[in-house]
């Protein structure tokens, strides 16, 4: 299948990203934008861990205590915001697909054997 263009102003792990889902799966247009806006939210998050790789974990607060960096919540919400945009679009996964590919072929296989049988017993009238 071929790759729908990505929209304009992706950073590599949106492009990237969109790149990949574009060439697995036929998306309709609502799906499209929800795909978009967890591709920018990707862009989001590679940025944040970046500015966060070089920050401390800990900061002080306005009373001079120490508390968690806000990136760290930042990150975690953008996480979760991308984590239920790829809900939304309920895409399955490859090893998923495999197996339904493998079930729906024995099946098919096991109705091609049982009218083979049936045709050896004198069984099958119509064929």
């Amino acid at each position: 299948m071929k790759s729908k263009r990505a929209p304009a102003g992706l950073g590599s792990a949106g492009r990237s990203f969109w790149k990949e889902i574009t060439e697995l799966y036929e998306l309709r247009p609502d799906e499209h934008r929800v795909l978009e806006q967890a591709a920018r939210e990707l862009d989001l998050i590679a940025r944040l861990e970046a500015e966060l790789a070089e920050a401390p974990t800990m900061v002080r607060g306005s009373q001079g205590q120490l508390v968690i960096n806000g990136m760290i919540q930042e990150l975690r919400q953008h996480r979760s915001a991308f984590t239920s945009m790829m809900r939304f679009l309920k895409l399955p996964d490859e090893a998923e697909k495999e197996a339904q590919k493998a079930v729906d072929r024995s099946t098919e296989m096991r109705r091609i054997a049982n009218i083979r049988h049936a045709r050896a017993r004198g069984l099958d009238r119509g064929a």
